[in-house]
């Protein structure tokens, strides 16, 4: 076929316009968890190309993971994408040679914007750089929430005189135990939470226990596959102290799931999680309509109205799959909100709800009847 497009009439009498629309998915950080690692012999041994200047940070997905990564943070990813083909982790190197981690600091206050679920992967002095990472997300619970899996043997005492949960000392961390080698197991867990979509076009609002899977072992299994649970004493003293762990479904098929909701210092994860990503979009989506040259907003009726409208929108599919219920607008009317001068509108008790826990107990009591 001849090269007949110059001067022709496709050229010359037809004109087809593109305008680029730059769009951004509003929360995605909520379901893109993050890992730090240090600088040097760390990042060399487990990032295949390490970065030369710090802070770094390497997005890796299911089907990058495996070429851009090795060594035991490899195996970690693994076992994150076992079940999940869907989730983005950022990979954030930090300079590890900047004292009292210094360099953390500054990669967290870099990209602490885009993932909210932080790990970090540490080796050396145990716990020096959880404890440093965990007091960072503690003072920005918006944007942060520290999660770190464990293998330490003193988190299954009551009282704890040593492990992670000891160090931590009152830091707030979603922590799941377990004795398997290799796996990071809240890493593993959070997997299985972001890797199915919902209601809502997003992971939010997922289980963040009880998802079956045959991909690791119960929290009792040191390196076979004998797939044993840790003891009853144990496993008590792992519920009193806010700990997660595997344990098996008892269904034959060897299939485990994490059984705790809460982080070690009681708070519900999964309301956490909700809280944050609600807040966050709400704040992005209200500044989004504040600023619309196109039809501006003044204070009045119209535009509380739309404020109102926006976050009852952005409620309704959690209530529709079930985590939140009993939502309830007790926002008053715009006539009756408190007077404020300016430009400010300020809504008190605008809304209430109940936040549903997932069912992780089951009593079912019945009577037998024997005709003598």
């Amino acid at each position: 076929m001849a090269d007949d497009f110059n001067g022709s009439i496709a050229q010359n009498n037809v004109t087809f316009s593109i305008a680029t629309s730059v769009t951004s998915v509003v929360g995605q950080n909520y379901y893109t968890p993050m890992i730090f690692i240090g600088s040097g012999a760390n990042a060399t041994a487990n990032i295949v190309t390490p970065a030369s200047v710090f802070p770094a940070i390497l997005p890796v997905n299911a089907g990058n993971f495996g070429t851009l990564t090795t060594g035991p943070l490899k195996t970690w990813l693994a076992s994150f994408y076992a079940e999940n083909t869907l989730s983005a982790i950022n990979i954030v190197t930090y300079d590890s040679v900047i004292a009292t981690y210094g360099g953390l600091t500054t990669a967290y206050n870099a990209y602490k914007n885009l993932s909210y679920q932080k790990f970090i992967f540490e080796t050396g002095t145990a716990g020096a750089a959880k404890i440093a990472l965990g007091n960072l997300c503690a003072a920005d619970i918006l944007l942060s929430q520290f999660w770190s899996g464990t293998s330490d043997t003193g988190t299954l005492a009551s009282p704890q005189i040593a492990g992670l949960g000891f160090q931590l000392a009152g830091i707030d961390c979603r922590m799941v135990y377990s004795a398997q080698s290799g796996i990071d197991p809240a890493l593993s867990s959070l997997g299985l939470a972001l890797g199915r979509i919902n209601g809502t076009g997003t992971p939010v609002g997922n289980r963040l226990d009880y998802n079956r899977t045959t991909t690791v072992y119960a929290s009792g299994t040191t390196g076979g596959a004998d797939n044993s649970n840790v003891s009853a004493t144990a496993m008590a003293n792992l519920k009193t102290n806010n700990i997660g762990f595997w344990e098996t479904v008892g269904n034959g098929t060897g299939a485990v799931a994490v059984y705790g909701d809460l982080t070690t210092t009681g708070k519900f994860v999964g309301a956490e999680w909700f809280k944050s990503y609600f807040q966050y979009i709400n704040q992005v989506n209200c500044a989004t309509y504040l600023t619309d040259g196109a039809n501006p907003k003044y204070k009045n009726n119209t535009t509380y109205q739309g404020i109102l409208g926006m976050m009852t929108a952005a409620m309704q599919p959690f209530v529709t799959i079930g985590v939140i219920g009993d939502f309830v607008v007790t926002a008053p009317t715009f006539a009756n909100l408190p007077i404020t001068s300016g430009n400010n509108i300020t809504i008190p008790n605008a809304w209430s709800a109940t936040f549903n826990r997932g069912v992780s107990t089951v009593i079912v009591q019945g009577t037998l009847y024997i005709t003598a």
